[in-house]
């Protein structure tokens, strides 16, 4: 709603208009200051893994998060001319596509050291050669520290031992940490448009 009143200045009143653009500025703001917080400056930060677990670290699909919160910026930017949102948003495709703890680009095919294995039923060469591997542009859910399949817990890595941007894995049976979906995609094409 806040984007839809902050795209049709027209149409609201300039009250509610001025309101919308201040949140998506002070929201841009907040993930300005997560970037400025961490070494590889991305608009995301550890929080409670769900509502029935109570650690901290990246969500499931925490990629998607970035993707968002990159989103919202990009807005503050078209909104306000300034251009520490569209740093911003560059810090998180730069986190995106390849800096970041593990050194994977999290979109196939971009980057020198891209992901290759999406968790996905079509894509899924890694298992049958009968089938193709990923297009290029495709990514992944990336890092996420509730490790909630057994291929991850199977290698060893128990929760809460490893940094939680290090809580990934290039494998097509690694589904909480490479599974791909339409919607973490749609806000991947979206920024990078």
């Amino acid at each position: 709603g806040t984007f839809s009143i902050a795209l049709n200045k027209d149409a609201v009143d300039s009250k509610d208009y001025e309101d919308a653009v201040s949140n998506i500025c002070k929201a841009s703001d907040y993930y300005i200051s997560l970037e400025e917080k961490q070494g590889y400056g991305l608009p995301y930060g550890q929080s409670t893994l769900s509502y029935n677990d109570s650690d901290k670290g990246y969500l499931w699909g925490s990629n998607s998060f970035v993707a968002d919160n990159s989103i919202v910026m990009a807005y503050a930017y078209l909104l306000s001319d300034d251009e520490k949102y569209l740093d911003g948003v560059i810090g998180g495709i730069d986190y995106l596509l390849g800096r970041n703890a593990v050194d994977y680009s999290y979109v196939t095919g971009y980057g020198t050291h891209a992901f290759e294995n999406p968790h996905h039923r079509y894509w899924s060469n890694q298992v049958d050669s009968e089938f193709p591997k990923a297009p290029c542009g495709v990514m992944s859910g990336g890092p996420n520290s509730g490790m909630q399949d057994p291929w991850v817990r199977g290698s060893g890595w128990k929760k809460g031992e490893i940094a939680p941007q290090k809580c990934y894995l290039d494998n097509i049976e690694a589904w909480s940490v490479n599974e791909c979906t339409i919607n973490w995609n749609s806000a991947l094409a979206w920024i990078i448009g």
